[in-house]
């Protein structure tokens, strides 16, 4: 009997997040949010992204500390979704760096 090695094939895990600490987790994200189509707005502070249908906005703000608070996290991601165009947020929803 010939005994064959056995080949190990790579694991996909979904979510990404349950793989571990990714240093790129920010890109990862933006790249998701872009190859959805949404539209991307940048400024020196922030990087926003908005749903084509505008029912939807994200925002990422630059990595940074808030020197005000230098004990707590600083929120990196805002999430938020509209019922209808142009109207209140119905949820919000925020992740700072530390976010599993």
């Amino acid at each position: 009997m010939t005994h064959h090695p056995r080949i190990r094939q790579p694991y996909l895990i979904v979510p990404r997040y349950l793989a571990g600490p990714d240093p790129d987790a920010t890109t990862t994200a933006a790249h998701v949010l872009q190859a959805a189509g949404w539209h991307t707005e940048h400024t020196p502070d922030h990087t926003d992204y908005s749903d084509p249908g505008g029912l939807r906005q994200a925002r990422h703000l630059a990595d940074g500390a808030d020197p005000r608070r230098p004990e707590q996290p600083l929120m990196t991601w805002e999430f938020t979704a509209s019922p209808a165009h142009g109207g209140p947020a119905a949820w919000t929803a925020w992740f700072c760096r530390d976010t599993p």
